[in-house]
């Protein structure tokens, strides 16, 4: 052999052991970098003593995301209020229902017949959240209602409220008003244990806003 095809033979060895010693290093930042991921994940607590389990919504939706799933909303604002909208009557009669949610019976502020209104596309997810509350031994927690449907803009502002799809409810507001740090775990009026049965039926919760918490409110994020 001779020593050129040598020199090159020694230089094809002397990259193929960079590439194998790269590689080895390569494998052990992963590495680190995993167990370092699955530390800090660790230590991250799933709840706290006064707030309770984790929403896994912890932010709005916007109208764009709202009216990919529920259908836009035609509007109009009502002349001399800065709150109240007019929706198209053909809109509310072809997405509004009207349930029945028999667990409001014992809830203060419910209509009294337990009938209110809201998206047929949630609606059935609703009435299945009242019932998982109860079976859970959770309705108790549910002391007031403040409403579902309500054709209006959200509260010192223009945005269209989220409650004018339809697809919003609000509860225990003395305990939880808008803006504030709703109730923690274990007071009176806190909805911090309800939280993990309304995000599995696919509604999410306003406390966990960090801009303008709402710890009355609760919302649909899918059908």
């Amino acid at each position: 052999m001779s020593s050129t095809t040598r020199t090159e033979a020694q230089r094809q060895l002397l990259r193929r052991a960079l590439y194998v010693a790269a590689g080895v290093a390569a494998i052990g930042v992963i590495q680190t970098l995993a167990r370092k991921s699955a530390a800090r994940a660790a230590s991250t607590p799933a709840s706290t003593p006064d707030r309770g389990p984790m929403p896994v919504v912890p932010h709005t939706l916007s109208t764009a995301e709202i009216e990919a799933m529920f259908g836009p909303l035609p509007w109009q604002p009502v002349p001399g209020d800065d709150s109240a909208i007019h929706i198209d009557p053909a809109w509310t009669a072809d997405h509004l229902v009207t349930v029945e949610i028999p667990q409001l019976r014992v809830v203060a502020g419910a209509p009294p017949d337990q009938r209110v209104t809201f998206h047929r596309d949630a609606a059935p997810s609703l009435v299945a959240l009242f019932a998982a509350w109860e079976a859970a031994g959770l309705l108790d927690r549910v002391r007031s209602w403040e409403g579902s449907f309500a054709p209006r803009r959200i509260r010192g502002g223009k945005t269209v409220s989220h409650h004018a799809y339809g697809v919003a409810f609000d509860i225990n507001a003395r305990w939880n008003p808008l803006g504030a740090a709703p109730a923690p775990l274990g007071a009176p009026g806190s909805v911090r244990e309800l939280v993990p049965l309304a995000n599995a039926h696919g509604f999410m919760w306003g406390g966990a806003w960090s801009s303008r918490p709402d710890g009355m409110h609760f919302e649909a994020f899918r059908k």
